[in-house]
């Protein structure tokens, strides 16, 4: 019975790893084995009670079918159905002639003699039909035949004492090489079956682009291909297939779990995005495909997947969001920016005419409104930045001589905590606003200090990459985790309790108006490197040309279209001061009437933006009549001069809102002079 106890423990131990259907059948059989003989043992002979005698005859039975289905089904043959009406009589003959008062070993006899048949035939089934030629087919085989002669000749054997030992014996012997054998002959067919694979697949396995993978029940891989095994961070096979799926691969240990039971019934699973973990616990993103292999009776074999590297491709789909996202806010923050700078120029050219009839006392109070203005307008300019919307005065420079003349503000302001390290390349030319260049340099510099509280490493590179210039701010600070990463360029987002939290969105809105785009790199405890990217231009800077000299002040006739009624007025109080004769009009509409009844004007100062007729559309109907008039557009929406621009760029000029009175009466005299300079 010990022996019996043995094997069942190593047959359930091989089918819990691996899976086999016919370890668990013959698992089960080893446990009917040892009960049966405990009972036999234990129960009386002369008559055996009827529910006993019943119980050992479907043990002996139910043994000896499970071992006959496991061997058919590890050689992939279906077992015919009339083996099992022969169980069923083997079962009901021996309760029939119970009552006769037979002895229990003789009632025993039909189903030993079943026994008998079905050893013989496993062993011959396996000596012809196994493909095997190793010890463990002709051990099992072999022993099978010996088993069913052995049964056979049990009940003639168990009336002599002495013959029964010695059969008791040899049938032990027998049994255990028997059992042993069928160990052996699985192995020998595992390997075989793992050979034939590997010289079936190894081609695809080596140089596959892919990830492939096959795995077991138990959630092991069998197999994965070089590429597959560079996917998951690891240097060889061995350590993979050390890997449990669940624990060690899968986001998380019950994920393996769940899409086991959502693909049960589906033999081939096709595109399933998963998320898998690397060697060093990143994220690993992948699409999946694959199938179930299973033998000729239907039982599976192992799974077989093909793995593609999908992270790429996600977290540029995440950056997209990112970037839709930020559009969004920016198209609302631009909005915003814009009717606040109406406010604001309003508020600025009103105090401007109130200085000069003022006391001083009244005169300090201005100032400080003005004061206020100015910096509403600075968080505003921000905002535009953000949303790509504020005006540029693009020029070609050179990046590394942009940082290289910024340090004579930078090293004051950050202080001596600082090690500052210059890493400057050559040729780095790009076409970009200067100005905002510098504070953006400005506003990466000042976080990184911020960053680093008790002073460190602050690295200032640039580099020529292709069609890119690159300009890396790289601090030794804290990192930035990873939840607040996908927030930083947000406006009003601030992790410091202190500030506007407009610094980053306005490097955002800087970069991208140029062209260009940014990238952050960040690990808690290692710090972070944000790198900006701008086109490359080829041109080199040309020389800063000295402003003219202004032109001497004349009175003009001018048209001024405005709907924003406070503004209106502010226009009206600046320009009558400088004494040119006004005809105001609040549309579009308004205004081309108003033209068809006065003299020809000097020049039409007109917002952009107006509801029903834009800017641009009357400044067409205008120089229908008039097509040499200069017009002067305003508007806090600065991407909208391009179109204004493209009616004549020597006879428009732009003026972005808010502006201050002297930057109105400059931007007029300007206007004139090029318009004068076309005749």
């Amino acid at each position: 019975m010990g022996c019996e106890l043995i094997f069942c423990i190593i047959f359930a131990y091989l089918y819990k790893r691996e899976g086999h259907r016919h370890l668990a059948l013959w698992s089960a059989a080893l446990l009917c084995e040892a009960i049966g003989r405990l009972l036999y043992v234990v129960a009386p002979r002369n008559p055996p009670p009827p529910l006993l005698l019943g119980l050992s005859t479907a043990l002996i039975l139910t043994m000896a079918m499970m071992m006959l289905a496991g061997i058919h089904q590890m050689l992939g043959k279906p077992l015919h159905r009339g083996w099992w009406l022969a169980a069923a009589a083997a079962f009901v003959i021996p309760l029939a002639l119970q009552p006769l008062g037979i002895d229990f070993t003789m009632a025993l006899a039909l189903p030993l003699l079943l026994c008998a048949v079905t050893f013989t035939y496993s062993g011959v089934s396996i000596l012809r039909g196994s493909p095997d030629r190793g010890m463990g087919r002709l051990l099992s085989g072999g022993g099978l035949v010996a088993l069913g002669v052995h049964t056979f000749t049990y009940p003639i054997a168990a009336s002599d004492p002495v013959l029964l030992l010695i059969g008791t014996v040899i049938g032990g012997v027998v049994w255990v090489a028997t059992l042993s054998g069928l160990v052996l002959l699985h192995f020998d067919r595992v390997l075989e079956r793992g050979d034939a694979s590997d010289a079936a697949y190894r081609e695809l396995f080596l140089h596959a682009s892919v990830g492939i993978a096959r795995s077991s029940r138990a959630g092991r891989f069998l197999d994965a291909n070089p590429a597959l095994i560079r996917m998951l961070g690891y240097d060889s096979l061995e350590e993979v297939q050390a890997l449990d799926l669940a624990r060690d691969v899968y986001s998380s240990e019950n994920e393996r779990d769940k899409i086991r039971a959502e693909t049960a019934h589906q033999p081939i699973v096709e595109d399933i995005d998963l998320i898998w973990r690397r060697r060093d616990g990143s994220p690993l993103y992948i699409n999946l495909s694959g199938r179930k292999v299973r033998d000729e009776s239907g039982a599976l074999l192992f799974y077989e997947a093909f793995i593609r590297d999908v992270t790429d491709a996600r977290l540029l789909a995440e950056r997209l969001k990112q970037a839709e996202k930020l559009e969004a806010v920016g198209r609302l923050a631009g909005g915003v920016a814009h009717d606040f700078n109406n406010y604001l120029t309003v508020i600025r050219g009103n105090s401007i005419l109130l200085r000069d009839s003022l006391n001083d006392e009244d005169r300090e109070i201005l100032a400080d409104i003005v004061e206020a203005t100015n910096r509403a307008a600075t968080l505003t300019d921000q905002l535009l930045a953000f949303s790509r919307r504020r005006s540029q005065h693009l020029e070609v420079m050179d990046l590394s001589e942009v940082v290289r003349s910024s340090m004579g503000m930078l090293v004051p302001l950050l202080g001596e905590r600082l090690q500052i390290t210059l890493e400057l390349a050559t040729g780095a030319y790009v076409r970009a606003d200067r100005n905002q260049v510098e504070h953006a340099l400005l506003n990466l510099c000042v976080n990184a200090r911020d960053a680093m509280v008790d002073g460190g490493a602050l690295t200032i590179r640039t580099a020529v990459h292709g069609e890119r210039v690159h300009m890396d701010v790289c601090d030794a600070g804290e990192g930035i985790p990873e939840h607040t990463l996908a927030h930083i360029f947000e406006p009003f987002f601030t992790t410091k309790g202190h500030g506007t939290g407009l610094g980053l969105s306005q490097v955002y809105g800087v970069v991208t108006q140029a062209g260009g785009d940014i990238d952050v790199i960040s690990a808690l405890g290692e710090g972070t490197t944000i790198s900006l990217r701008f086109p490359i231009c080829d041109a080199p800077p040309r020389e800063h040309q000295p402003a003219r000299a202004p032109r001497e002040q004349r009175e003009l006739r001018l048209l001024v279209v405005e709907d924003e009624p406070a503004l209106m007025r502010t226009l009206e109080r600046v320009l009558s001061l400088d004494g040119h004769e006004l005809h105001l009009a609040s549309d579009g509409a308004e205004a081309l009437a108003l033209l068809a009844s006065i003299a020809p004007p000097d020049a039409m100062i007109t917002a952009l933006t107006m509801p029903g007729m834009d800017g641009v559309e009357l400044t067409r109907r205008v120089r229908e009549r008039h097509p040499d008039l200069p017009v002067l557009f305003m508007s806090g929406y600065p991407e909208q001069v391009t179109a204004a621009a493209s009616l004549s760029s020597r006879r428009s000029a732009f003026l972005p809102k808010p502006f201050e009175i002297e930057a109105l009466q400059q931007a007029l005299e300007t206007l004139l002079d090029r318009a004068g300079a076309a005749d």
